[in-house]
């Protein structure tokens, strides 16, 4: 597995952890350093910091777009913010206005999920190791155009996403619409690489679904 980072041409990191600033006009110096830091943390305790520092990021960077490839040398994600926040001590990167596009099968169009923010982790390692990233505030999960085949918009105030398994989850009301209805649910939970999707209820929310008799089976215009 993969990754790559770039950005555009104002981003800047500043390591906390040497007590060095560093600004970088390009963005491939600064990729270098958040990738060597997330995918191969330093090991031992890190140098006690002033009080002033103690609340300040290891890493910080600017429109940053970060690349994870699979085994085969094939796109798996990729994962845009206008700014990242990454704190070693705690395993947490922080992101303003994230937006994750999903790779999926040829046939299929990719899964684009975005939020206001959003906190990227680590699962535990072994078989099901994976990156957590939770977003918040607005979160729209989507794939396709209105009106077009396969089209899915699912809007919601937080949702947990998985990259590597393509997993989401939420335990927050949602709003689905598709190219032929509309549905809500208390909660939802969905397999996005296999289209396999769940839509849950509670004794004071149940799931409601209305289907648009007229775009049912309808061909989007050409």
């Amino acid at each position: 597995m993969g990754s790559r980072v770039g950005g555009a041409s104002r981003e800047a990191a500043f390591v906390r952890r040497r007590r060095w600033r560093w600004a970088w006009g390009g963005g491939l110096a600064a990729g270098l350093v958040f990738a060597a830091s997330w995918m191969a943390p330093e090991s031992g305790p890190p140098a006690p910091l002033p009080a002033v520092l103690a609340d300040e990021p290891d890493v910080y960077m600017e429109a940053p777009i970060i690349t994870r490839f699979d085994a085969a040398g094939a796109i798996r994600y990729r994962l845009a913010a206008a700014e990242i926040r990454q704190f070693h001590t705690d395993g947490l990167t922080t992101l303003d206005a994230p937006v994750l596009h999903l790779e999926g099968s040829a046939e299929a169009a990719p899964w684009r999920v975005a939020g206001a923010t959003g906190e990227l982790r680590r699962t535990p390692q072994g078989a099901g190791a994976d990156e957590e990233l939770s977003l918040r505030e607005a979160v729209e999960l989507r794939r396709g155009h209105p009106g077009g085949p396969g089209f899915f918009k699912l809007q919601t105030s937080q949702l947990h996403v998985y990259p590597q398994r393509q997993y989401a989850r939420t335990e927050r009301p949602v709003i689905i619409e598709t190219a032929s209805g509309r549905m809500t649910a208390a909660a939802f939970e969905g397999e996005l690489e296999r289209g396999w999707l769940k839509l849950k209820a509670t004794p004071s929310q149940r799931v409601q679904i209305v289907v648009f008799p007229d775009r049912i089976g309808r061909r989007p215009a050409a």
